[in-house]
C-alpha cells in the first residue's frame, strides 16, 4: 500500500537558488506600490476601519465600525489585530492595512514551494510559482496586495496541507500536531473557512490508501488524538471568549453573537438562500468565471488539459485511472485535482460566493496546469517555447497593472490639510466604507450622527 511503503519517502529538495529566487520574485510582485493603489470600498476597507476603532474603544474582542459593533462581520478578531499593531507601528496608511496580507502571501510561497518539492523537482517548483505569480488569485485584490483575511488563511492553509501530507504520504506521525495548529490558526483567521480544504484532503486521502480510509484505522494514536484535540482548541477558544466577553447583537436577523453570527452565516445562509449579492445557487457558469477572473489567460490552459484528461478517461477508463491513482510519480497531479474540485463545486453551489474563495486551491490549479504544460512540453519542443511566451506576457502585463495604480478619491485627497487639522470631523449619515478609512487616516477624531441636526 501506498501509506507504508519505505519507497515513498522524499526524493526532492529544493534548491537554495530556487527558494532565493521564487520568494524574492514573490516580495517583490507584493511589496511593489502596495501603498500607492487606493483602499478597495469593501471588505479592505472594512478591516481598517475595525481595526483602527479595536485601538482607540480599547476592545480586542469584538469588532466595531462607525462607533457600533460590527454585526456585518462576524469574523475571529486575529487579522484585525494584526493590522491594528501594524497601524500602531508604521503609522495610519494604505501600506500599514496591507503589510500583514503581503507578508502572509510571500510565506505562503514557501509552503507552495515546500509541498511542490515533496513530489517534485525544484525545476517544475519553479515555474509552477511563477505562473502563480503571474495571476491576479494570489497577489491580488482581496488577497495578497489587500488588507482583507483571506492571505493569512491561505498561509495557514498551505502550511496545515503541508504537513498533513508529510504525516500522510511520508511517515512523519508527529507533523498531524502541526497540521492541526496550522489548521486551527486558519480558524481564527476566517472561522469555518479553516475546513475548506478538508474534504479534499480527506478525498485524497481515500484515493490513494490501499482501502478506503486505512490511514484513519489509526486515529487513535495518541499523536493524532493530539492533533484533532489542537485543532478543535481553537473554535472551542473562540467560543469561550465570545460567550465571556462578546457583545449581544439586538438588530441582527441571524444569530445573536459573533460566534452564532458565524456559524450561521457561512453554513446556513450560504445554501438557505436563492441567491447572494454576487450570484446565485446552483450556478455552473461560477465554476469556470471564478477561475477566469483569478487566474486570467491561464485558465485556457488548466481547462485544456482537463478536457485532454476526460477524453482519454472516456476513451481508455482503465489506463487513465492507472495513471492518476497508481503512479508514485503522479500523486501530486491526484492531490491537485482532489483539492481543487470539491471547493470549486461548493462554491459554484453556494448562493454566497466570490472569486476569492477559491484561492486556497488556486496553487493546486497551478500545479495542475504546470502538469499538463510539462507532460506536452517533453514531447513537442514548440510548447516549452510558448509556455515561456505566455509567461513572459502574464508577468508583464501583471506588472503593469502593480506600477500603474489607479488614482485615490478625490474628495479626499484634495482636503486632505484641512481634513488633518480639523479638530474633529462629524459623519451625518452613511459614507462609502473606503471614504471612512481614509477620513480616520487623515484624522481620527471622529464623531458619528444619523444626521447633522442630531450632532449640533
Amino acid at each position: 500500500t501506498f501509506a507504508g511503503n519505505k519507497s515513498n519517502r522524499m526524493k526532492f529538495s529544493i534548491s537554495p537558488l530556487c527558494m532565493l529566487a521564487i520568494l524574492a520574485t514573490a516580495a517583490f510582485f507584493t511589496f511593489l506600490k502596495l501603498g500607492q493603489h487606493p483602499i478597495s470600498p469593501w471588505d479592505e476597507a472594512r478591516t481598517g476601519v475595525n481595526a483602527i476603532e479595536m485601538l482607540q474603544n480599547g476592545d480586542w474582542v469584538n469588532l466595531h465600525f462607525a462607533g457600533q459593533p460590527d454585526t456585518w462581520r462576524a469574523k475571529p478578531p486575529f487579522v484585525v489585530w494584526c493590522v491594528a499593531l501594524s497601524f500602531h507601528a508604521f503609522g495610519f496608511n494604505e501600506f500599514a492595512l496591507r503589510l500583514p496580507s503581503a507578508l502572509a502571501i510571500t510565506l505562503a510561497f514557501f509552503f507552495i514551494l515546500k509541498i511542490i518539492t515533496l513530489y517534485q523537482s525544484s525545476r517544475f517548483a519553479l515555474f509552477t510559482c511563477l505562473i502563480l505569480i503571474s495571476v491576479k488569485g494570489l497577489i491580488g485584490w482581496h488577497v495578497g496586495r489587500s488588507g482583507d483575511f483571506d492571505a493569512m488563511l491561505v498561509c495557514c492553509l498551505l502550511a496545515g496541507v503541508y504537513f498533513f501530507l508529510r504525516w500522510l504520504d511520508f511517515e512523519k506521525r508527529w507533523d498531524v500536531f502541526w497540521a492541526g495548529l496550522f489548521f486551527g490558526l486558519a480558524f481564527w483567521m476566517k472561522g469555518p473557512a479553516c475546513a475548506v480544504l478538508m474534504p479534499g484532503l480527506v478525498l485524497y486521502a481515500w484515493l490513494r490508501a490501499g482501502q478506503p480510509f486505512r490511514k484513519f484505522q489509526t486515529f487513535g494514536k495518541v499523536e493524532n488524538l493530539a492533533a484533532a484535540a489542537l485543532f478543535l482548541l481553537f473554535p472551542l477558544t473562540w467560543f469561550c471568549v465570545n460567550r465571556t466577553f462578546g457583545l449581544t447583537f439586538q438588530t441582527n436577523e441571524v444569530g445573536g453573537n459573533a460566534f452564532e453570527r458565524l456559524f450561521l452565516y457561512d453554513l446556513l445562509e450560504r445554501f438557505t438562500q436563492a441567491k447572494g449579492s454576487t450570484k446565485s445557487a446552483l450556478d455552473p457558469s461560477f465554476f469556470f468565471y471564478s477561475l477566469d477572473k483569478s487566474f486570467n489567460l491561464w485558465h485556457l490552459t488548466f481547462f485544456g488539459w482537463l478536457l485532454f484528461g476526460l477524453f482519454h478517461l472516456i476513451k481508455n477508463r482503465r489506463q487513465a485511472l492507472d495513471y492518476l491513482l497508481r503512479r508514485e510519480q503522479n500523486r501530486l497531479l491526484l492531490l491537485s485535482l482532489c483539492l481543487y474540485f470539491p471547493l470549486a463545486v461548493f462554491l459554484s453551489l453556494a448562493a454566497k460566493s466570490n472569486t476569492w474563495y477559491l484561492a486556497p486551491a488556486l496553487p493546486f490549479v497551478g500545479i495542475a496546469t504546470m502538469w499538463g504544460i510539462w507532460h506536452f512540453w517533453q514531447k513537442h519542443r514548440a510548447v516549452k517555447y510558448l509556455f515561456f511566451a505566455v509567461l513572459a506576457f502574464t508577468l508583464g502585463r501583471r506588472l503593469v497593472e502593480i506600477w500603474l495604480p489607479k488614482p485615490k478619491p478625490a474628495i479626499v485627497m484634495e482636503h486632505r490639510a484641512a481634513l488633518a487639522n480639523a479638530p474633529v470631523i462629524v459623519q451625518a449619515g452613511i459614507i462609502e466604507q473606503d471614504i471612512l478609512l481614509y477620513l480616520y487616516f487623515q484624522n481620527r477624531n471622529l464623531i458619528f450622527a444619523k444626521n447633522l441636526e442630531d450632532w449640533q
